[in-house]
């Protein structure tokens, strides 16, 4: 049984997990025959939803065409609705109240058991971008030394499904040449999507007072290219466009 699946190593499992069950256990004895209570080839994987294009989802949607196509494969599974029926854990309202607060990409793995975060076939892989994450605790603002860097991306709906505005901390470090030698991304800061570009505009200024962050960079493509319009007008307005930048 392997529990927390979307964790899971896969190349690790194929090379040392996996194979523990090719070889079926069988009873004592002389005349000893595969023991038909054993689970015999059989492993379980149970998990909480993770992100799209990951080797789990992968497994997942292989088992599911597999179970389609009678192949012996079952794959099962809930959200939080099925606690609530039962009587079992927090009320509809509580989770419902916890929707509001938490981010939509935490709620829909956790309480939705949907598959979020990345497309299929994207350009970089989320194994790969998951192995990266080695920072325990975010930055929550500036250290007054650093250089900052803020990367924006722009979401803006009145349906609190869609993904929020995001505004992504970079932390630069730099070789004595003045060469960049390290970028860590230190915070992720979610912006309400029901908030219009004027207010969102003003979100993003706190972000970069709050780091003096060095650089606002906004991806201005599709629906991002009006927020740059609202930032400079809000610059404007307080006199401090002579010290901006824009990207």
């Amino acid at each position: 049984m392997i529990e927390e699946a979307a964790l899971l190593n896969n190349s690790l499992f194929q090379d040392v997990l996996e194979p523990i069950v090719n070889v079926p256990r069988r009873t004592i004895g002389r005349l000893a025959t595969v023991n038909p209570e054993e689970l015999n080839g059989q492993i379980a994987f149970l998990t909480t939803s993770g992100f799209k294009g990951s080797d789990e989802f992968i497994r997942s949607v292989k088992m599911v065409d597999d179970m389609a196509e009678l192949k012996g494969r079952l794959v099962l599974g809930s959200d939080w609705q099925m606690a609530c029926a039962f009587g079992r854990g927090e009320t509809k309202s509580q989770i419902m109240d916890k929707k509001e607060k938490l981010s939509p990409t935490f709620f829909g793995q956790n309480y939705c058991s949907k598959w979020m975060g990345s497309s299929d076939n994207q350009l970089v892989d989320i194994n790969r971008l998951l192995s990266l994450r080695t920072i325990v605790k975010a930055e929550l603002k500036g250290d007054g030394k650093s250089e900052y860097f803020l990367g924006v991306d722009v979401a803006r709906s009145a349906d609190t499904s869609n993904n929020q505005t995001s505004i992504a901390v970079v932390k630069i470090k730099r070789h004595k040449n003045n060469r960049v030698k390290e970028m860590s991304l230190v915070n992720i800061i979610n912006v309400s999507n029901a908030l219009n570009f004027n207010a969102q505009a003003v979100e993003v200024k706190k972000a970069k007072d709050l780091y003096d962050a060095r650089v606002v960079l906004v991806d201005s493509n599709g629906l991002g290219k009006f927020l740059p319009l609202y930032m400079v007008t809000y610059i404007c307005k307080f006199g401090e466009l002579a010290n901006a930048r824009c990207a």
